[in-house]
């Protein structure tokens, strides 16, 4: 029997090419897939060269592109190509086996207004939504879809403030208000989940944040991981009731008020920082590659207590808090050994080495390393498409 390929994509992303590594170490046929190939042939030993894949929008070309190639299954990175399978995975037509969610479970969780107000439902603790006439004190303003690195986020506390973040924000899409739970960067939780095609929970994975970069809410820079059932249970209803197929990752916040974990948002995808959990023994791409090709894997114990350090963006949010006067002893003594024992140079980038060669290659010739390009679908267009059929994880017979 012909082992089956899978296409990963956003291939030229460190999250995609992690994701790519660890399938194909598993002994799955996998081939990378993003909006340009790559510069001097710099996809990884794991791959085939990698596909041109055109943008979400266009699935009517996508799958000619995948049906080319012979690909039989799909595993999504960027929320934005969830969306689109998620309206056409329903179909005979689609030909393609995924694990994602109905478009309006996507849609609950993508838009973050419908994830406050799902969570308020089934009372599940969530910061409030506010109108701007009635925001007081200091509040939160940002757009209601993810667009990525914390772009138009911003922490208000007075009415000038928010007045100039309303405005901005609609450069990246309709805002929302919501309140600001008070709490420092450590107080940030994050919960990884893979449901099966029966909304069966595959794994889990918690961190508790360390560093972020920007430090007011933004990209991880320094983490650890947990074990935190207690927010794995917390949020499971969220997921349940939209009867969930895939991966899903819930930022939290533990409100320094009453101690509890509030949800902030809902990512319907893995992380960015998915090298993390694998590097901690669980191996999340490739039992999120086995659920769309089915199956229902176990997923193995992982280690508790290793730190995740991205050394630039821990350098970078130093100097932020330095500039500001807010770097302690008590922060030096920890950011510091954790830098000198970060891997600046990590073990798939020795054994796998041609995509960071191919990158620094781009980079110093001045040509385009062939990153993905921001071409997706935005939550107006797919709040325009039509709900079809209800089984979740869908394929080809």
């Amino acid at each position: 029997m012909t082992t089956p390929i899978l296409a990963v994509t956003a291939a030229n992303m460190a999250s995609g090419l992690a994701a790519i590594r660890d399938i194909g170490r598993a002994g799955l046929r996998v081939v990378g897939a993003a909006p340009t190939r790559p510069k001097f042939n710099g996809h990884s030993r794991w791959s085939a060269p990698h596909l041109e894949l055109p943008p979400p929008r266009e699935m009517d070309r996508i799958l000619e592109v995948l049906k080319r190639a012979g690909v039989d299954a799909m595993l999504p990175m960027e929320s934005s190509y969830v969306g689109a399978l998620s309206r056409r995975a329903a179909t005979s037509e689609l030909g393609l086996r995924v694990a994602v969610p109905e478009l309006e479970a996507f849609l609950c969780a993508y838009d973050s207004r419908r994830t406050i107000e799902h969570c308020h439902r089934l009372g599940i603790p969530a910061p409030r939504l506010l109108l701007p006439e009635d925001a007081r004190g200091s509040v939160v303003v940002k757009p209601r879809e993810d667009v990525g690195a914390a772009r138009g986020v911003f922490f208000c506390h007075n009415a000038d403030e928010l007045r100039r973040a309303w405005t901005v924000c609609h450069r990246f899409g309709a805002p929302i208000v919501q309140e600001l739970i008070p709490g420092d960067t450590q107080a940030m939780r994050t919960v990884v989940l893979l449901f099966d095609r029966r909304t069966q929970l595959v794994a889990h994975f918690t961190t508790r944040k360390l560093e972020q970069y920007p430090g007011s809410g933004g990209v991880t820079a320094m983490s650890v991981s947990t074990d935190e059932p207690a927010l794995v249970e917390a949020v499971l209803p969220f997921f349940e009731t939209l009867r969930w197929q895939g991966p899903a990752e819930v930022e939290l916040k533990v409100d320094a008020r009453d101690g509890k974990a509030k949800v902030i948002e809902v990512n319907p995808r893995l992380p960015g920082y998915v090298a993390f959990p694998i590097a901690c023994g669980l191996p999340l791409p490739r039992l999120a590659a086995l659920v769309a090709l089915g199956e229902s894997p176990s997923a193995p114990a992982y280690a508790v207590g290793q730190r995740y350090v991205q050394p630039m963006l821990v350098l970078k949010s130093l100097v932020q808090a330095w500039r500001a006067g807010e770097v302690t002893a008590g922060r030096l003594r920890r950011d510091f050994p954790a830098l000198l024992t970060a891997p600046w140079v990590r073990w798939d980038d020795l054994v796998d080495p041609r995509p960071r060669l191919a990158r620094a290659l781009a980079e110093v010739r001045g040509v385009d390393g062939g990153l993905a390009t921001d071409d997706g679908l935005r939550l107006a267009e797919l709040e325009q498409l039509p709900v079809e059929a209800s089984a979740c994880l869908r394929g080809a017979a």
